[in-house]
């Protein structure tokens, strides 16, 4: 038997950052998100392509800056990410 979920006001009582994309995994979706937005660390990947354990890896070195909830799942300020993409590819995508 699985535990009750919570609603998603009382699963997002304590302020996680908002995903900027719903677990689709659409770069250009991604990409017209505004920087203030929270990428998951998947969506972090794919914009930058890279897979996930070297955005994770990046995260634990201070290449790029994270936060995280609780739980302990890391979100990426988009425009950390896109800054990032910039510097490694000299613009070009």
């Amino acid at each position: 038997m699985e535990p009750a979920r919570k609603s998603t006001k009382e699963a997002t009582a304590f302020a996680t950052p908002q995903p900027a994309v719903n677990h689709r995994y659409d770069l250009e979706e991604i990409l017209a998100t505004g920087p203030d937005f929270y990428l998951f660390t998947g969506e972090a990947a794919l914009a930058l392509g890279v897979g996930v354990s070297t955005v994770r890896r990046w995260s634990d070195r201070g290449h790029l800056v994270c936060a995280r909830n609780p739980r302990g799942v890391r979100f990426f300020r988009a425009g950390d990410v896109f800054a990032l993409r910039e510097e490694r590819t000299g613009g070009h995508r």
